[in-house]
């Protein structure tokens, strides 16, 4: 059995440690925010490999981040996911 990562934070003034949530939840959580700002930045919509390449960080996290942020309806995702038709990723309006 494999046992989950798990992010814990400490509290200074109570000094007691908290989970704050599994390790990759959490990494993708930060990447969502340097995601959006990179796909505002860009020109259009840019596939993951463009998204992969510009943002720092596993591409498990990233695309955790990506399925977040279309979930939320921060981003719009279109494409068929193959070759010649990849997912291509935009900021909704």
């Amino acid at each position: 059995m494999k046992l989950r990562e798990v992010v814990l934070a400490f509290d200074e003034t109570t000094g007691r440690v908290t989970a704050v949530g599994d390790l990759e939840e959490t990494r993708a959580a930060d990447k969502a925010s340097e995601i959006l700002d990179y796909l505002r930045g860009g020109e259009g919509t840019l596939t993951q490999a463009d998204i992969n390449d510009a943002v720092s960080g596993s591409r498990n996290a990233i695309s955790q981040a990506l399925g977040q942020l279309v979930k939320l309806g921060l981003v719009a995702l279109s494409g068929d996911g193959r070759r010649g038709s990849p997912f291509l990723y935009s900021v909704r309006n």
